[in-house]
């Protein structure tokens, strides 16, 4: 028995020194989540913007006519009269 409650005070004690830490590093880990969500931010739109204005426009043209032909249903190959 003691030393269940020696490892429930354990289990109190560290988790009261977690909270704790957590209430000191917070700011930090907040400022490096803020920064590395406005560099992968920029990164995804500026490249999303360049990939747009500078994309080779007869590649577009031609990949969204393929992507067309695409989508076209198969010519049918035989009428169906009811007798198959």
């Amino acid at each position: 028995m003691p030393i269940i409650l020696a490892m429930a005070f354990l289990i109190v004690l560290g988790a009261v020194m977690m909270i704790l830490s957590l209430g000191y590093l917070l700011p930090f880990l907040m400022i490096g989540g803020g920064l590395i969500v406005l560099i992968f931010g920029q990164y995804l739109l500026f490249g999303w913007l360049m990939e747009r204005i500078y994309r080779n426009p007869q590649a577009l043209r031609e990949l969204e006519e393929q992507e067309r032909e695409n989508q076209k249903p198969p010519p049918p190959t035989k009428p169906f009269n009811g007798k198959d």
